[in-house]
């Protein structure tokens, strides 16, 4: 895969950066999505000519690492170096989820069933009833949702701290 590659380029190890890479970031990402996969991860390791050829194919030596006036137009092929974040849900949308629930909608109905006919029935007091268990429903709705909020503001404090990681970066001969 690296022999066929290098040779469908006409690559050199000059520090050009108009051109291309050898590797792509499709390519990069396929290695990174089997890094936990230990075969899988040596053997496509392997095929990219190990850790020189994947240097070789991104144009970067191990040893002096990159240069500062490349990193702009590395950024602008491989993007960012950073992983993507999705958006935290909101309360009122954990809410609205809880709602979802089958039997506190059946729950809802039971409290508009009994409002109106608490109304018709009694129609100073007839609609406590209902009320109550309206009052009820969104009770449950707001500390599920709360809960679940606090679940996600956790998870997302236990997933940023389980990111970290700290290596070592060349740059200009420098760490």
């Amino acid at each position: 895969f690296y022999e066929q590659k290098k040779e469908s380029q006409d690559l050199n190890l000059s520090n050009d950066p108009d051109r291309d890479f050898l590797w792509d970031a499709h390519d990069l990402c396929h290695l990174m999505n089997h890094f936990q996969e230990p075969r899988t991860a040596m053997s496509l390791l392997a095929q990219m000519g190990g850790v020189e050829g994947i240097a070789y194919g991104v144009k970067t030596c191990i040893t002096t690492g990159l240069i500062d006036v490349d990193i702009e137009h590395r950024r602008s092929i491989y993007g960012s170096n950073e992983e993507a974040t999705r958006e935290s849900v909101s309360l009122l949308a954990l809410c609205w989820e809880e709602a979802k629930d089958a039997m506190l909608r059946i729950l809802l109905i039971a409290a508009c069933a009994s409002i109106v006919t608490g109304v018709i029935q009694d129609p100073q007091e007839g609609w406590t009833d209902g009320l109550a268990i309206l009052l009820a429903v969104l009770i449950v709705v707001f500390v599920g949702g709360f809960n679940n909020y606090q679940k996600e503001k956790q998870f997302r404090i236990r997933e940023a701290e389980s990111k970290k990681k700290s290596c070592l970066v060349l740059r200009d001969e420098q760490e």
